[in-house]
């Protein structure tokens, strides 16, 4: 999931990036049952400041030095729109609107 986020630092800027969460793995049991942690992964696609795309010194700088905070942003964002999709989905669920409609 791509999302677009504004940092504020000294200055905004406008991050393009996608996520994805850590699923964690099994640590536990018989070795073949193991396995390790999937995901956590940040791509960082865009840069940008006042609509232009930011020079390869200030891209790194920036994800060298914010990348843990992009992560837990938009790790965040996902979660909220997970939490809003499930609500809608509850809301609009049969037994819901019988409930509604029938008392």
């Amino acid at each position: 999931m791509s999302k677009t986020l504004k940092i504020e630092l000294p200055i905004e800027f406008e991050i393009e990036a996608v996520a994805t969460p850590v699923i964690p793995g099994r640590y536990t049991g018989k070795p073949e049952n193991c396995y390790p942690d999937e995901g956590g992964e940040l791509d960082i696609e865009d840069i940008m400041f006042e609509g232009q795309t930011v020079n390869r010194t200030l891209w790194a700088y920036i994800t060298q030095q914010y990348s843990d905070l992009i992560y837990e942003e938009l790790i965040e964002q996902i979660k909220i729109q997970k939490d809003d999709f499930e609500i809608d989905q509850a809301l609009n669920s049969r037994d819901y609107l019988d409930q509604l409609a029938f008392g």
